[in-house]
């Protein structure tokens, strides 16, 4: 509705995020949050996530980023955290060695000091989601921007039913 409050005040939207804050440029940060788009969406074609849970998963790393640090916060752990609870979140879950081998073989670039164990990363993708859900208040109840746009995504990318195809033919239709 036209009378209908804005999601974020302006004020909320001229100050400066908690990343630029931190010194990095907006430029930086806007490529930084594409960055972690592209890999929720990867990883979570690669666990065969519905819309729903892709937009969820989104969401909720958006919704920390929103208060926290991207210099801080290790965007992959962050991602993964996102996915995880995201998945549990949509009633479709996903056991943790799986979120951590789609991570994994979502085509980052090499870290600096080499790839942490699986064990490592399980620990920090599990430690995200503890910190995903601190950074909300344990309020779980989201209420997607996209939600117009699920039934649209849902129309037009495959979603893996039973085990077959997975999700490899929604990218190259997007």
């Amino acid at each position: 509705p036209p009378d209908a409050p804005p999601l974020v005040p302006r004020s909320t939207l001229a100050s400066p995020t908690p990343t630029t804050a931190d010194g990095v440029p907006p430029s930086d940060e806007a490529a930084a949050t594409r960055e972690l788009d592209a890999l929720i969406a990867a990883a979570g074609a690669s666990l065969s996530l519905n819309p729903a849970g892709l937009a969820t998963a989104a969401s909720l790393a958006h919704s920390f980023y929103a208060t926290r640090s991207l210099a801080r916060n290790d965007r992959v752990a962050v991602a993964g955290g996102a996915l995880f609870l995201a998945a549990k979140l949509e009633e479709t879950p996903r056991t943790l060695s799986s979120v951590v081998a789609a991570l994994q073989g979502a085509g980052l670039p090499p870290r600096p000091g080499g790839e942490p164990s699986a064990a490592a990363a399980a620990d920090a993708v599990v430690t995200a989601e503890r910190a995903l859900l601190y950074a909300s208040g344990f309020r779980l109840g989201l209420e997607h921007p996209f939600r117009p746009l699920l039934p649209l995504l849902a129309a037009h990318a495959p979603v893996a039913g039973g085990g077959g195809g997975g999700g490899g033919g929604g990218e190259a239709g997007a």
